[in-house]
């Protein structure tokens, strides 16, 4: 954090500098107003970050043709910044000019358009349009299969929303087929996270506590357990809640 201001001065001197040199609609300027613009969302000032991004694109509109990939990305930028203050109806409209470009610049199986995906099923899920959700994220997960290896990390992280999304929905069934997938990368040895396992446990257990399966849940629970109370302080809210949830349900277990 202590660095911030110094780069801010100095974007802000370079800015001046430019400024004083450069016509005021110029590929130069744009490029400092998105550095200005990261800066300024690294530092949580969503306002700031989101002023300059569009200084930024009010430029490059200007200069750019309406599908070069630097529009893609600048879109991009821009609806992030939306999406951490919770602007979600901007968010999908920056999203989706990003997307428009990138299926017009880039091969079907790009990993630009699989982020792409995956943002708009965030956003869809953030807005509980789990139908939408769920179309995105196949989409992405369609790009990564054919890009990836079969046990690349970002394969659990898809196949762990998609299983949040089929549990929102209800489809417990569908819900656990994804996180025993997520399960699947996640214990192969290169890819070992002890805390990443511990909420794929916990998620398995939760989806089996709400089909009433009362002695397959607390065994989950107690996985998740296991790992956290090796990494995490007695008092932490999730090693505490994963207690809570193997109490609550003992008396159910039938045994």
């Amino acid at each position: 954090m202590a660095a911030y201001p110094t780069t801010l001065a100095y974007y802000e001197k370079a800015l001046n500098f430019q400024r004083s040199l450069l016509p005021p609609i110029h590929l130069d300027l744009a490029a400092t107003y998105v550095n200005m613009g990261g800066l300024y969302q690294t530092m949580e000032n969503y306002s700031n970050a989101l002023s300059y991004y569009e200084k930024a694109l009010e430029i490059q509109l200007k200069l750019l043709e309406p599908d070069h990939a630097t529009l893609a990305i600048t879109y991009n930028d821009i609806g992030l910044v939306h999406q951490l203050m919770k602007n979600y109806s901007n968010v999908l409209l920056y999203y989706e000019k990003t997307l428009e470009i990138q299926n017009k610049r880039l091969p079907s199986n790009h990993p630009h358009l699989s982020a792409t995906y995956h943002n708009l099923g965030d956003v869809h899920v953030f807005t509980e349009d789990y139908l939408a959700a769920l179309s995105y994220y196949e989409k992405a997960l369609e790009i990564k299969q054919k890009s990836l290896p079969s046990n690349h990390p970002s394969l659990a992280i898809i196949y762990n929303n998609i299983g949040q999304v089929y549990r929102a929905m209800k489809n417990y069934p569908t819900a656990l087929s994804n996180y025993d997938k997520r399960l699947e990368i996640q214990l192969n040895p290169l890819q070992l996270d002890d805390l990443d396992i511990a909420d794929t446990y916990k998620e398995i257990g939760l989806v089996h506590e709400l089909m009433q399966d009362y002695t397959m849940a607390p065994s989950y629970y107690k996985k998740a357990f296991e790992i956290q109370e090796k990494h995490l302080i007695f008092d932490d809210p999730e090693l505490v809640d994963t207690n809570e949830h193997i109490s609550a349900l003992q008396p159910l277990k039938g045994d």
